[in-house]
């Protein structure tokens, strides 16, 4: 007769990330413009910002980015804008494990946010997109799973064809504006374990860190100095058996 298994699955990453971003987000945040923030009309000023980030899905991405955060200790947001598609500026979520950026310091000075855009198993190609003051910048590469590869036309590519026209000959597409289109927001700091690593990015650390269970790490990058959330201390009574004890 086969050993029965008594190994149960228990989702705690993925349940402690949602929590952590319902804590923030269940409910829709509320933007307003203080009485002397507003350049002119003060009431056109807030139907903006209104318009900008008071609608659902600017509510949603906000969850979206809170709970990504949460795992993997950061996430960005973008503006990006096409008439096309909205009649507004939107704002996207970026994954931390999907960007390269560059710091100054402790401040974001420069982003590139990478996708996949066809994967035909010999050939990769990867949609780049950089964030520079004052522009976006955006290249299609040829590659495999192990390279970036060689440039090539933006054409070369559905997704990308769109840019082909509006770029300049850098690749640029100019924003008008001094500031990043994209910032980094980090889930909690420090990292314990990377603090000699430079930049704010491996500095920050998730809310999974330092959860154990049955005296060992629920996962990879845990840190004994952290303490167990109390729900999931709960789980060795449950789960784990008793330690030997010696008679004397």
């Amino acid at each position: 007769m086969a050993q029965q298994s008594h190994r149960l699955h228990v989702p705690a990453a993925s349940d402690l990330a949602r929590a952590s971003a319902d804590l923030l987000f269940a409910q829709p945040p509320m933007f307003v413009v203080g009485e002397d923030d507003a350049r002119g009309d003060h009431q056109a000023t807030q139907d903006r910002l209104q318009k900008l980030f008071g609608e659902d899905d600017a509510a949603a991405t906000l969850a979206e980015s809170a709970e990504v955060a949460s795992a993997l200790g950061g996430t960005y947001l973008r503006w990006w804008w096409d008439k096309e598609v909205a009649d507004k500026v939107k704002l996207g979520a970026v994954a931390a494990d999907a960007a390269v950026p560059t710091w100054k310091y402790d401040q974001l000075a420069g982003v590139t946010f990478w996708t996949v855009v066809n994967d035909d198993n010999d050939t990769v190609y990867r949609h780049l997109e950089r964030h520079e003051p004052g522009r976006i910048l955006h290249g299609l590469y040829e590659g495999d799973r192990g390279r970036l590869g060689r440039a090539v036309p933006l054409t070369e590519h559905s997704s990308t064809s769109w840019a082909a026209d509006l770029v300049d000959s850098e690749g640029a597409i100019e924003t008008g504006i001094d500031a990043l289109t994209a910032t980094y927001i980090p889930n909690v700091r420090p990292n314990r374990k990377w603090r000699p690593i430079h930049g704010p990015g491996a500095t920050n650390r998730t809310t999974l860190e330092g959860i154990s269970l049955c005296h060992r790490p629920m996962f990879s990058f845990s840190s004994a100095a952290c303490a167990p959330d109390p729900s999931i201390a709960s789980l060795p009574r449950r789960l784990c058996p008793p330690h030997p004890r010696v008679q004397r």
